[in-house]
């Protein structure tokens, strides 16, 4: 679906379409079915949930307003009610709905071709200093040992469950670059796997009484249930001991260390304190990297792991983390013309894969920004 489309069907909603526009979406709509199901859809409102269903039979403004509340889309300015509402809503459904439709590209193909999305690579360092590179596709051995192999059919590198005790323990340094991925399985047959720009330190084997990591950068952690062998993170000032669990961890917030609990039990101490704090699935839980407690709270856990399937999930984000999300998985470096939009929000789900233009078109449809790419450096400038 063509970006321009967008605007027309806001328009079609607000009353403001003109004639010429109007033969314009007439002709988009007879192009295909897919186009008219899609115009049914978020004009009709089939397909949207009960609840918002209710809303349509409401007041055309309180209904707007109150289906903006539960998307969640909020515009920094003013506008006039009903049209603001309108808008929102449409451009969020469409959003929404996003994998249905292809969208194509919105500038020559070819031009900014080496701005690509990330992909399965990483590297491996072993103690004696050798440096592996690791990509996706094929199966290989790794070291003499036979300890370690690339898996190509399980996207990433596998040890073994239990190694000849005659073989040293090792310590092994997997790290990501910006713009790639990669999956590890360790030895207890736990799986981390990383997101772009991101280390994990680890033994090889672990030692017998415990299991040890260290981690810089943002990963996602399958962990092995082991009752005599715990499982600890270590990141910066605090250890997070896992008791068999799923979670998510990050080190770059700008506010210090982020874990998310998907399931299972953990426990955060504080390497200046001593203390434990017990999270709950479906909590967030925010570190200091001093290691004092800043927030513990329930989420929805599943935008902060929708990377690995893929997606990029923002709810109420602002700008500036999504755009440092995006310069780490297509390798760009960004650039603002005014600090004041750095703050300003978006909500939409996205395609992780997908042309970062196609990424950039969606959020300028949706906030007062426009982008301008030169080489690897996206410049954001306000458009109010």
């Amino acid at each position: 679906m063509h970006y321009t489309i967008i605007p027309l069907i806001r328009k079609h909603i607000t009353g403001e379409i003109t004639g010429e526009e109007r033969e314009t979406l007439a002709r988009w709509i007879d192009e295909h079915h897919d186009n008219k199901a899609f115009f049914d859809r978020v004009t009709s409102g089939n397909g949207i949930t009960e609840r918002e269903r209710f809303f349509r039979q409401t007041d055309k403004q309180r209904r707007l307003r109150e289906f903006d509340r539960l998307i969640g889309y909020r515009k920094r300015r003013a506008l006039a009610a009903a049209r603001y509402y309108a808008a929102a809503a449409i451009v969020v459904i469409a959003l929404l709905v996003w994998q249905a439709w292809p969208v194509p590209r919105e500038i020559p193909a070819g031009e900014h071709a080496a701005i690509k999305p990330g992909s399965t690579r990483a590297t491996l360092t072993v103690s004696d200093g050798t440096v592996f590179s690791l990509q996706s596709g094929g199966s290989q051995p790794i070291d003499a040992e036979g300890i370690a192999r690339v898996d190509s059919t399980r996207a990433g590198i596998v040890y073994a469950d239990r190694p000849d005790k005659s073989v040293r323990q090792r310590r092994d340094i997997l790290r990501t670059s910006r713009g790639g991925e990669y999956r590890v399985y360790l030895p207890d047959g736990s799986m981390v796997y990383l997101n772009a720009d991101t280390r994990l330190e680890y033994p090889v084997p672990f030692d017998a009484d415990k299991r040890e990591v260290q981690l810089s950068g943002e990963a996602y952690f399958e962990i092995a249930k082991e009752r005599e062998r715990p499982f600890h993170v270590i990141v910066d000032g605090i250890r997070v001991q896992v008791h068999g669990t799923t979670f998510a961890m990050s080190t770059r917030e700008k506010d210090g260390i982020q874990t998310v609990l998907i399931e299972g039990s953990i426990g955060i101490q504080s390497a200046t304190t001593g203390k434990e704090i017990m999270m709950s699935p479906g909590q967030l839980a925010l570190f200091s990297r001093e290691g004092e407690l800043l927030a513990l709270k329930h989420v929805n856990v599943y935008p902060y792991i929708a990377w690995k399937d893929g997606k990029f999930i923002f709810e109420e984000e602002e700008l500036e983390h999504i755009m440092q999300t995006l310069s780490l998985w297509y390798d760009v470096e960004i650039a603002y013309l005014d600090d004041t939009i750095r703050r300003h929000p978006f909500t939409g789900h996205l395609r992780r894969y997908d042309d970062i233009y196609t990424i950039l078109n969606a959020i300028a449809q949706i906030i007062d920004v426009d982008f301008e790419v030169n080489g690897r450096v996206i410049t954001v400038k306000d458009t109010r």
